[in-house]
């Protein structure tokens, strides 16, 4: 970790003066999303330490910029090694932002522990110790430890008498938590922000005085810009939980595929939970009834998605119920695979990606990504891979059997293949490589050029002895190309990776025989086998291809080199005892 002493890095290179005009550089820094080069500014441009105030004030920005990129670890470890030589008002404010980072890594008992020292600091003012003691109860709050968080909060508010719109939010959600929630709507009654009315609204529906119906039409009236991830996915909750009580479930249906889509970014406890399981059956409530209503018949499962294509094209979320019931329920791997997919297609035209991947994927309800099939695996495949999650794109990708229309065989396994590679699972990629390159009886150039690309890949994770007959295999595949020589020179790589100098000397020295008139390739090639050799002990055989190499070289530099390789060679041999001939 960085050193956070002030002034650790005061003295920096002129050339960067023009670059620093104090946090304003880190402003655009941070507007251009360049979050990490933000933080590298912050620890090593910092003012001198003499300019404690300055210097503190970096060190601030330094703290948002861990909590924007949400690097909890980091900022509960940083604010724990600042130097006791900061004014101690300073240190104590430090201490209260390590606790908010435990307490956003869930780590309550540690974050309690903290709190109880900081109480009995000496130097707080009574705002920081006010903070803190609210902090106690909110651990208490996130861990569902409702008895204790309600002891904290009485005891609070005997010694405070707060009456703040923090103060009365937190409290009504205990109380509505705590199965009082008319007393919760008289908590927050002076309340009039959008969270003070989202909560009187849970309130409200939990003590009868509003009806399902009324609630929803507040709740969608609460303008969902003025409130951060996690309270739009509560509100979502909200209309879906009322909802349920007023047996609408359509409302109920598209409440949770919206709840679902929101991920907080940071430790939030709702009102009411909710999870994938919780659509699945709502899917399948709303399926039943559309299918009573529209006399299907139990079983004819094509039936009901044809009925959900014919009849219900006005009603994307009836369609994806009707989907998700026949996928759960249909016996037929293919009938599964088909209703399923169709259920990804809608969610996504419907800007639901998010929902997918709650319905789908490890341990997920409805299955792992293999029951998504056709273009809608293939296009979450690609949209997975364009924002760089690599895994979801090799396993999505993986699930496929049939490459998407337009898309051939070939491309289609070669992609899988990186894919799978880039994720990590390198004995799958190798595995569909060793299988698309067996079943080609040739490779015309630009297949072997992407072929190569994919076992570069496998030599840069010096994975040598997957990429040997990966290679062998594209020489065979180019007997009638001119692209032996390259591919020569490729295995002879691997072999020096995989520590057979000796073979990779014969197979570079190959390569370097079919140059075809190319005299760099043929010097390289021979260059590079001089150095296998010396790897594998032959140094008299190292010492006549420098010599040979330095009889046909007129560049300066390259004269050099092979000069001080003859050198080493001689070196080498002297240090064993033995002085070679000049």
């Amino acid at each position: 970790m960085a050193d956070p002493r002030p002034g650790a890095a005061s003295r920096r290179p002129a050339r960067e003066d023009f670059l620093r005009d104090g946090l304003k550089r880190v402003d655009w820094l941070q507007r251009a999303g360049a979050l990490g080069l933000a933080e590298r500014v912050l620890i090593e441009q910092r003012p001198a330490p003499d300019e404690t105030a300055q210097w503190i004030e970096w060190e601030r920005r330094l703290w948002k910029i861990y909590q924007e990129q949400r690097q909890w670890q980091r900022l509960a470890e940083r604010v724990t090694l600042l130097p006791d030589v900061l004014p101690p008002e300073f240190l104590l404010e430090a201490r209260g932002i390590g606790v908010e980072a435990l307490m956003q890594q869930r780590r309550y008992p540690e974050a309690r522990s903290r709190l109880r020292k900081l109480l009995l600091a000496d130097g707080a003012t009574a705002a920081l110790r006010a903070d803190w003691r609210r902090k106690v109860f909110t651990t208490y709050l996130w861990a569902d430890d409702l008895v204790d968080a309600d002891i904290a909060m009485l005891r609070y508010q005997n010694e405070y008498y707060p009456d703040d719109h923090a103060w009365n939010l937190l409290r009504a959600r205990v109380l509505i938590r705590s199965g009082d929630p008319a007393a919760a709507v008289s908590q927050i009654a002076s309340v009039t922000t959008p969270e003070g009315s989202l909560v009187g609204l849970y309130g409200r529906l939990y003590n009868g005085s509003l009806t399902p119906n009324e609630v929803i039409d507040r709740a969608l009236k609460i303008d969902a810009r003025s409130l951060d991830d996690a309270l739009k996915r509560e509100r979502h909750v909200l209309v879906a939980e009322a909802a349920r009580r007023s047996g609408t479930w359509p409302d109920r249906v598209r409440a949770l595929e919206q709840a679902l889509a929101v991920t907080p970014t940071t430790v939030h406890r709702p009102l009411e939970e909710v999870g994938s399981q919780d659509l699945v059956e709502a899917y399948v409530t709303l399926a039943q009834r559309l299918a009573n209503a529209g006399n299907l018949l139990v079983g004819d499962f094509e039936g009901w998605l044809r009925y959900a294509e014919n009849n219900l094209a006005e009603s994307p979320v009836g369609a994806r119920a009707m989907y998700a019931y026949v996928g759960r329920s249909a016996g037929l791997p293919e009938l599964a695979n088909d209703a399923f997919s169709r259920l990804a297609a809608s969610l996504r035209q419907s800007s639901l990606e998010a929902v997918i991947f709650e319905l789908f994927g490890e341990d997920r309800p409805l299955g792992g990504y293999e029951m998504l099939r056709g273009p809608v695996g293939y296009l979450l495949s690609e949209e997975a891979l364009e924002a760089g999650d690599i895994r979801r794109a090799a396993a999505l990708s993986a699930s496929i059997v049939q490459p998407p229309s337009g898309v051939s065989y070939f491309d289609w396994r070669l992609r899988q293949a990186r894919m799978s590679i880039y994720a990590g699972n390198i004995d799958e990629g190798v595995e569909t490589l060793r299988s698309l390159t067996g079943a080609l009886d040739a490779m015309n150039e630009d297949e072997t050029d992407r072929t190569l690309q994919v076992i570069f890949d496998l030599q840069a994770l010096d994975r040598h002895d997957e990429a040997l007959p990966l290679l062998e295999r594209v020489l065979v595949l180019n007997q009638a190309s001119n692209r032996q020589r390259e591919i020569l020179f490729w295995i002879a790589e691997s072999l020096e990776g995989s520590g057979a100098p000796e073979q990779a000397a014969l197979y570079f020295l190959r390569s370097s025989t079919m140059s075809g008139g190319n005299a760099m390739w043929e010097q390289s090639a021979q260059y590079r086998a001089a150095g296998a050799l010396q790897d594998a002990g032959l140094i008299d055989d190292a010492r006549a291809i420098y010599r040979q190499l330095l009889n046909v070289t007129r560049d300066p530099g390259r004269r050099e080199q092979l000069t001080r390789k003859l050198q080493d060679l001689w070196l080498l041999e002297n240090r064993d005892g033995d002085t070679p001939d000049a």
